[in-house]
């Protein structure tokens, strides 16, 4: 097989495959590590996820070494340090370099995957397992549309988010069948276009499915909303017309009151007009 038409392979699916195998390999790691070390000590609260010189070397990828320790006043060589893992940083240097890149302390100590400062989103993240750039989304959106909330609520509250989950997970290709792929020229294209049109398919299906439920839930609040804004409208105008005809019969009553003043001033006794009539 051609190095083209190995590295053109994976792409073909939708969904990044191999990168969402290697988050859920990773989480699943993580758990059974937590696990083993709270059967072990009684507790996970000590746990560390990755090490604070390999969060340190992930942020220095992206910055120059000399540029950060001029600006934080942190030695280089202490810096060096702290990324070969030869030294732990006081608490000092700790804050200066999550305050710099803008990222939790347990973020950079490898207690937790959740980078954010924020406590709001902080809380999100942890509460619902989602990650710092899934929470900003949704917020985002949120905030911009109230439509996009409604709809995501929806989903989530029908189960139809489920059963796209569910689809995806079907839809993923482990490893192995890569592998199996690769090996096997002849059926490459078949076995890609068969998975790819079955999960095209599943989707358009799913997709129908939620808008078509969607649909007739906003169409029943809707039909709803109009009802009632009709009775309100409706009472309102009742309301008026009774609010209108009190009107009219106070006046009615003022005038009827000056025309007896005027008619007892000026003919007495003509009477009041009650007894007139």
């Amino acid at each position: 097989m051609s190095e083209n038409k190995r590295k053109k392979a994976p792409s073909r699916n939708r969904f990044d495959t191999r990168q969402i195998y290697s988050t859920v390999n990773m989480k699943e790691e993580t758990y059974r590590n937590i696990s083993q070390h709270e059967k072990q000590t009684g507790s996970n609260s000590d746990y560390v996820l990755v090490s604070f010189a390999q969060r340190l070397t992930d942020c220095l990828d992206q910055e120059y070494l000399i540029d950060i320790a001029d600006k934080l006043g942190i030695a280089k060589g202490s810096l060096s340090e702290y990324r070969s893992g030869k030294t732990e940083p006081r608490i000092s240097a700790l804050a200066k370099l999550a305050g710099y890149f803008h990222l939790s302390s347990d973020y950079l100590l490898g207690m937790t995957d959740t980078k954010t400062t924020e406590p709001t989103k902080k809380s999100a993240c942890e509460y619902t397992g989602l990650s710092d750039a899934a929470i900003e989304i949704l917020h985002t959106k949120g905030k911009e549309k109230a439509l996009y909330s409604a709809i995501l609520s929806y989903l989530v509250e029908s189960g139809s988010l489920n059963g796209l989950i569910d689809l995806i997970e079907d839809s993923l290709i482990s490893a192995e069948q890569y592998n199996y792929i690769y090996i096997n020229d002849s059926q490459e294209t078949n076995l890609l276009d068969t998975q790819e049109f079955q999960f095209n398919k599943k989707l358009s299906n799913l997709y129908g499915q939620c808008m078509e439920e969607l649909s007739q839930k906003l169409h029943q609040e809707i039909v709803t909303a109009a009802a009632t804004n009709w009775v309100n409208m409706v009472n309102a105008a009742r309301e008026t017309k009774e609010q209108m005809e009190r009107i009219i019969e106070s006046f009615a009553d003022l005038e009827a009151n000056a025309l007896d003043k005027r008619i007892k001033k000026e003919a007495p006794d003509l009477g009041t007009s009650k007894e007139r009539l």
